[in-house]
């Protein structure tokens, strides 16, 4: 299928680093990013473990998951045809094995080939543990606790170097996200210093040359034995290059304008708060103010209380999935009224619910 790309969409995936973090404007289409991702990773490393990472069971199965879902459709990955979830793949249908096979396929996402995606939630204890895994997706990455993910995710994306050594996207990871209000969202701007410049321009360029040779074997231009011979040499370069390159982007929604289009922009600019459009839309870092109100936004003063029972009984349903409710919260009386209370002011609509 032909598939419309923004310029940055286009030049993340054809740069195709170890390690890419894109902190990209709503609307940008950091989804299609991070499914294609996946993608690569478990095509180029058949049999190998992913980690996708969500800060909540909440938002990886309402937001994350049927994000990469759709795209997979799209591109002709069916499922209970080319993968399955949340069960083991019947033997009958002779799909491949993974290398590490599942304890238990309860949060996994399986595919035809043996690769295998674990669904690592913050707030599910005990999803990183005891795992192995060669990749990780970490999207919405400026509500990811980072201490969590350092200390339990970071250390399971130790996988088998024996069977995927080889492929520059082994123990890589993508991690996207819009830009974050609070200085603990925004732990991934620190990989802006660890890019290599001299390394990104080496590997821009030897993608420049694989085009072109592409072309010229396209077009029947020159030796086609000598161009075939050359982009051999480039592909081999490209992945050891790739295998050490970090990069780090930022991009505002207007860069898919195309798909977006002016309207959306204009409506954004006048329904949101400044704040939330700056960062959310413009991707602009913004200085927290010491008396402000997100300087008060404290680990101790969030917390999620998913109803593992109920939501673990949608057996992954695509269209429940995607439309959350209180049935999903173990903080909730059913048998007590909610109450709501307002607190408009200049740069924040508050609200909130509560039950005594």
């Amino acid at each position: 299928m032909k598939q419309y790309l923004n310029d940055g969409q286009t030049y993340c995936l054809l740069m195709s680093p170890r390690d890419l973090v894109a902190i990209c404007g709503r609307g940008f289409g950091k989804g299609f990013i991070q499914a294609e991702r996946m993608k690569e990773c478990m095509q180029f490393m058949p049999g190998s473990s992913g980690g996708m990472v969500g800060p909540s069971v909440k938002r990886l199965l309402s937001n994350i998951l049927p994000s990469a879902i759709q795209h997979w459709e799209n591109w002709g990955y069916k499922r209970d045809v080319h993968w399955v979830i949340g069960h083991a793949p019947p033997k009958k249908w002779g799909w491949k094995h993974p290398v590490i096979t599942p304890e238990s396929w309860d949060n996994t996402v399986s595919f035809y080939n043996g690769s295998v995606i674990r669904l690592i939630s913050q707030d599910r204890s005990g999803t990183s543990n005891s795992l192995s895994l060669d990749w990780l997706s970490i999207d919405e990455a400026k509500f990811i606790d980072f201490e969590q993910l350092k200390n339990e995710t970071f250390q399971a994306n130790r996988g088998q170097e024996a069977y995927f050594g080889k492929c520059w996207l082994h123990h890589g990871m993508t991690v996207t996200s819009d830009m974050s209000l609070t200085r603990a969202g925004s732990w991934f701007l620190k990989y802006e210093k660890e890019c290599d410049a001299e390394l990104v321009k080496l590997v821009e360029g030897l993608v420049y040359r694989r085009w072109e040779l592409l072309q010229r074997i396209k077009d029947g231009i020159g030796s086609q034995s000598y161009n075939e011979k050359e982009l051999k040499y480039i592909e081999r370069n490209l992945q050891a290059f790739r295998k050490k390159l970090l990069i780090y982007k930022e991009y505002t929604s207007i860069e898919n304008m195309q798909i977006l289009g002016l309207d959306y922009i204009k409506q954004m600019k006048r329904d949101l708060p400044l704040l939330t459009f700056m960062t959310s839309i413009m991707c602009k870092r913004i200085d927290i103010a010491t008396d402000g109100f997100y300087s008060g936004m404290k680990k101790e003063n969030e917390y999620t209380a998913p109803e593992l029972s109920f939501i673990d009984n949608l057996e992954y349903d695509k269209e429940k999935m995607k439309k959350p409710d209180s049935r999903w919260d173990s903080d909730i009386d059913p048998d007590k009224p909610i109450i709501i209370g307002f607190d408009p002011n200049a740069n924040i609509n508050w609200l909130v619910a509560a039950q005594v």
